[in-house]
């Protein structure tokens, strides 16, 4: 995960039970990068994903399979809040746009909404019915919470919630049959929703609006090799000049290759 406002900043987890945060030297690279600025040591278990807090300098959240969530400050090294209550591993975990709040996906089919400075549980109800991984994140300018996931015949499928209401959800759309995990991300600057599958060769992009359907399917950027893993890098390093709003990075099995999504 980058700092979302120190380009210089990169966070890392690993299966070792340890997050690691790397400086990058003004100017790039020039020789490789063994020793980490600052080491955070306290799950017991691997750690499956780290998200920086939005708003608040150097504050970082951590998930592991020791089923804890971890708030850590990054400066000090400490981990300063501690949550518990998730009865399976976590499988995402995001924040909402002030970082009040995140949301987090879990192998026992619910999704948790997770208050930090309560160190509690706000909100827990049932997520996707199938036994594959499924992932939460927020749509961040509305506040609604969109997840993607697996029906019980394993056919992939995506919700959108509105927190105060999670009887059920405010849109569900089925996908389609394929079995890789999919993949959410979110640009509140154009609304769009984009929605890639491990193994999937092809991302799908939706576009969100305020009212009754809530999301519109827009169309899909397809090739034919398979993505194993996919990231967007940060707004400001898309290039405004040629009408390019997001560039993803897709891992493939031989590269890493760069896709741009530019205005028509």
């Amino acid at each position: 995960a980058w700092h979302p406002s120190n380009e210089y900043l990169l966070g890392t987890v690993s299966e070792d039970c340890y997050g690691r945060i790397w400086s990058i030297p003004e100017g790039g690279l020039t020789e490789n990068i063994e020793e980490p600025v600052q080491v955070l040591s306290g799950h017991k278990r691997k750690i499956g994903t780290m998200a920086f807090h939005p708003v608040a300098n150097n504050i970082v959240a951590t998930t592991s399979a020791d089923y804890t969530v971890k708030i850590w400050d990054i400066e000090s090294g400490d981990a300063v809040l501690n949550v518990d209550g998730h009865g399976d591993l976590i499988q995402s975990a995001a924040w909402n746009k002030n970082g009040s709040e995140f949301v987090t996906s879990c192998k026992d089919k619910k999704l948790r909404i997770i208050d930090p400075r309560g160190q509690s549980i706000a909100s827990e109800w049932g997520g996707h019915q199938g036994v594959k991984g499924s992932r939460a994140m927020w749509l961040t300018d509305k506040n609604w919470v969109f997840s993607v996931g697996f029906t019980r015949t394993s056919e992939r499928e995506f919700n959108i919630w509105d927190p105060r209401s999670l009887d059920k959800p405010m849109k569900h759309v089925n996908v389609d049959s394929a079995s890789g995990i999919l993949m959410p991300f979110y640009d509140e600057d154009s609304r769009m929703v984009y929605l890639a599958g491990k193994g999937d060769g092809n991302i799908r992009y939706y576009e969100v609006v305020d009212e009754d359907p809530y999301i519109h399917y827009l169309t899909e950027f397809k090739t034919s090799s398979p993505q194993r893993g996919m990231t967007f890098i940060p707004k400001r390093a898309v290039n405004v000049g040629a009408t390019e709003v997001m560039r993803a990075l897709k891992v493939t099995p031989t590269a890493v290759e760069p896709i741009s999504f530019t205005v028509p």
